[in-house]
């Protein structure tokens, strides 16, 4: 018994991958650059800290346990 193919990767699904890699970007940018963090505020840092912490460390985490996609 063989699984069914799977479905051809869409537009969308190349978004998600575009957005991984650059979510790690902003959250390295963000934490590493106090005069960025001086600029965007404290507040406006925190809440793209916020968004851009959990899909960076789930990039980080498949890339380091090898699962890649």
């Amino acid at each position: 018994m063989s699984l069914p193919p799977l479905p051809a990767p869409t537009v969308v699904d190349d978004a998600v991958l575009l957005v991984l890699p650059l979510s790690v970007m902003l959250l390295v940018a963000i934490t590493g650059s106090p005069a960025l963090r001086a600029r965007l505020g404290p507040g406006m840092a925190f809440a793209l800290a916020c968004l851009a912490a959990p899909p960076a460390l789930t990039y980080v985490a498949v890339i380091a346990t090898g699962h890649g996609f």
